[in-house]
């Protein structure tokens, strides 16, 4: 892949990635409001068991499909044909496979968690198991060929979706009970999924000719295709498992802890909703490294492919890592009390106010090693390594159970912030010792530290300033997120050639208004 193609790629799902986010946590604004922290907390409990499902049934699919589209010799567009009926003979059936089990589970699970009325809840979720799988291979389809458009449609249209119609449901179900309106909430999830589905589906179709210009492609040759497709996913799911697993044992352990420790089924699952809910803005950061890895994996697979290492492809995820990391853990730590004020206080009584304002500080410190991990991770899968990354997450899951067992005794919900941050460092040191060839240059560290030094000295002086209401909330942030973005020569995240590829693009455009005939 060539540097302008790895920018564009990884901007365009990076802005897609971003917005998405944004969405998803204005999402929780007005759902708090509805929920109400109890609520929010049905809402967190319902997702450990079905994003488990999810990944067991299709967490290995993209990277998996996107790397046997991209190992194929180019304009090859029969073979990616041929790969796409076998990636959805292969895994939508055992999507299928994991709706049964959420729907089913849901009502046993939902009374182990110590919270009965999450029951509905997990019905209403179920069917978006099996649209994830094809959304899935539709996705990791599109990544293989190079193509990011497609993906980042997706997520727009998903969250959007999800936006409206789990908004629209929680508050027509509300007059039914809490337990019901958070069951309106999630199946607004199901319908996201099943548009995007549609999409996706639309965009395939209209490139039918190209991917199979010699007619359909044969379902046999299809067939020979699935095991190397299992092969390679299966234990990138087995992997991905484990952090959904980890949630899953959180679920089970800390409101049934706190309830042992005199509190009420409510108020633990309240105090857990609370500390839990402002969690989407904690992921915010990792979109861009995401998306950075997701434009690198064809070419280090590709490169790997004819026996060479594309390490200026795995140093630019890096140099991601960096400036996504250091300054999105920077930027919530600082403004911890901002975020929570502007966007989940509606919701939230003064009590569970700082509770959530705690915790996310406190989870910042994490942000760096998660956005580190994804990076040597990728680089990791795309040399056919998968299994070494799940057996370092596992790791990291032992260290946050047995952490979260001793910590939230005596520290509270808080215990849970401790114990991630320590097991995403364990994680990451042992994912560091098992990589090579993969810059973890001084430098960009240096430079992003720098940056978020200089974008707070000029942003925290602005909080002394006498503003009110939303004005007092976001002018610092703002201030501070301009500055650190504005520095890209500091932080070497973007680079000089991505700042060259802009200036190039802006020459050709003065070129050709000079040119232009009248």
């Amino acid at each position: 892949m060539k540097l302008k193609r790895f920018f564009r790629s990884a901007a365009f799902l990076a802005a897609a990635g971003m917005v998405a986010k944004v969405i998803g946590a204005a999402y929780k604004v007005p759902m708090v409001a509805v929920l109400g922290a109890e609520g929010i907390g049905i809402y967190q409990l319902v997702f450990p068991l079905y994003t488990t499902l999810l990944t067991l049934s299709g967490g290995g699919i993209p990277l998996a499909v996107s790397r046997t589209v991209a190992a194929l010799p180019r304009a090859d567009g029969r073979g990616e044909g041929r790969i796409l009926v076998a990636a959805l003979l292969a895994f939508v059936p055992v999507g299928a496979l994991g709706t049964a089990a959420l729907a089913l589970l849901g009502g046993g699970m939902a009374c182990a968690q110590g919270n009965p009325d999450a029951t509905a809840a997990y019905v209403a979720l179920a069917p978006s198991v099996c649209l994830v799988s094809v959304l899935a291979v539709l996705r990791g389809w599109w990544q293989g060929t190079h193509d990011m458009f497609p993906t980042a449609l997706s997520q727009l249209i998903e969250q959007s979706v999800k936006l409206l119609a789990g908004l629209a449901l929680a508050q027509f179900f509300a007059p039914f009970g809490r337990a019901y309106a958070v069951a309106g909430a999630v199946a607004g999830i199901s319908v996201s999924e099943l548009v995007a589905v549609v999409a996706l589906v639309l965009l395939t179709v209209m490139r039918r000719r190209e991917i199979s210009p010699a007619g359909r492609p044969l379902f046999r040759t299809a067939v020979r295709e699935m095991p190397a497709l299992w092969s390679c996913a299966l234990p990138v799911s087995l992997g991905s498992l484990v952090l959904p697993l980890i949630g899953l044992v959180d679920s089970a352990l800390v409101v049934n802890l706190l309830t042992d420790a005199g509190m009420s089924a409510g108020e633990a699952t309240a105090l857990f909703g609370a500390a839990a809910s402002p969690s989407a803005v904690l992921s915010l950061p990792t979109v861009l490294t995401g998306a950075a890895c997701s434009a690198a994996l064809p070419a280090l697979t590709a490169a790997r492919a004819t026996g060479k290492e594309n390490g200026a492809a795995s140093d630019r995820a890096m140099r991601a890592a960096h400036f996504a990391g250091v300054g999105g853990a920077a930027f919530i730590a600082l403004f911890a009390d901002d975020i929570v004020g502007l966007l989940f206080a509606g919701g939230l009584t003064d009590a569970e106010r700082a509770v959530a304002v705690s915790v996310l500080r406190l989870s910042a410190a994490g942000v760096p090693y998660v956005c580190y991990t994804q990076t040597v991770t990728t680089v990791l899968q795309s040399r056919g390594h998968t299994a070494l990354p799940a057996l370092c997450l596992l790791a990291g899951g032992v260290v946050k159970t047995v952490l979260t067992l001793l910590l939230v005794p005596r520290v509270g919900v808080a215990g849970t912030a401790y114990s991630a941050v320590a097991a995403y460092a364990f994680t990451f040191a042992l994912d560091a010792l098992a990589v090579r060839k993969v810059s973890f240059a001084v430098r960009p560290l240096v430079n992003a530290l720098l940056a978020c030094g200089c974008a707070a000295a000029v942003s925290l002086p602005l909080t002394a300033l006498p503003l009110s209401g939303v004005f007092a909330l976001t002018l610092p942030p703002f201030v501070f997120a301009l500055v650190y973005v504005a520095l890209p020569a500091c932080t070497g995240a973007t680079g000089r050639a991505a700042i060259a590829a802009l200036r190039g693009k802006f020459a050709r455009y003065r070129g050709l208004k000079k040119t232009k005939k009248y």
